[in-house]
């Protein structure tokens, strides 16, 4: 799976992320203070839907991984300049964290995710030949909001899930990773820290939020899901460039109470 995207979308992607790499490390107040608000604010919605649940008795709670493939799309702002197009690939990521629901047939499903977003941008040379290679990796929370719908198949035996909502993330860490490829083997691999924060010498916007959209099968105990998060904010510094999470996945579910 491939997006195209043009080499000025390269282009300013790769002057929004170098820019930083002239910049002190300084942490940026505004920042700090932005992601320590959204971290105490999704801790407390999570435990406010937790301690709601131990009192329902229509309340269940589940353990969640699975597997993701990942990509950030751009959109030039600025098309002053044209140019030929460049694949930039996604990658396969994760997700993993606990889920409570409330409700049977109409229910909210809630819980709190690590997750990884992210790309993979051909810098020069061709796919399966010499190239080299910069993929671009966040990790972020997630707390999504699905409201869903069940349908009992099989004698009740059976179940099928609908559900869609928003959801909000912020990125705790990122790294870009720089590889030379000769002959299939990796030659030579530079890996930096991706700096996360609000100011234009961060290489990303820490908040994102979005719309997420899934089905699931399963029973009382086991589910398998497959989900799809579309993003809606701009989580890029650079004001000539629109990038946003884009992400399709497939889940497991062990409800364990």
């Amino acid at each position: 799976m491939f997006w195209r995207v043009t080499k000025k979308e390269a282009a300013a992607r790769r002057s929004s992320k170098m820019e930083s790499r002239d910049h002190s490390n300084a942490a940026n107040p505004k920042s700090l203070m932005s992601r320590g608000k959204i971290i105490k604010i999704s801790l407390f919605f999570v435990t406010a839907i937790f301690t709601i649940g131990n009192t329902h008795a229509q309340t269940t709670f589940g353990l969640r991984g699975g597997m993701t493939a990942t990509h950030i799309y751009a959109e030039i702002v600025d098309e002053t300049v044209e140019g030929e197009t460049q694949d930039a690939t996604s990658f396969i990521g994760y997700q993993a964290g606990g889920l409570v629901e409330i409700g049977r047939v109409f229910s909210v499903q809630t819980g709190l995710y690590i997750s990884s977003q992210g790309y993979r941008l051909m810098i020069e040379g061709e796919r399966f030949k010499d190239r080299t290679v910069e993929r671009f990796s966040l990790t972020y929370i997630q707390v999504p909001i699905h409201l869903q719908y069940a349908i009992f198949i099989y004698d009740h035996a059976s179940v099928m899930w609908l559900k869609a909502g928003p959801y909000f993330g912020y990125a705790v860490g990122g790294k870009i990773i720089r590889k030379q490829i000769k002959k299939s083997k990796t030659i030579e691999k530079e890996t930096e820290k991706m700096k996360i924060g609000t100011s234009t010498k961060d290489h990303y916007n820490a908040t994102d939020m979005g719309v997420s959209l899934g089905i699931e099968f399963g029973n009382a105990k086991y589910r398998m899901g497959y989900f799809c998060n579309i993003g809606l904010k701009n989580i890029s510094n650079n004001s000539s460039i629109f990038e946003r999470n884009i992400s399709i996945g497939i889940t497991v579910t062990r409800m364990i109470w």
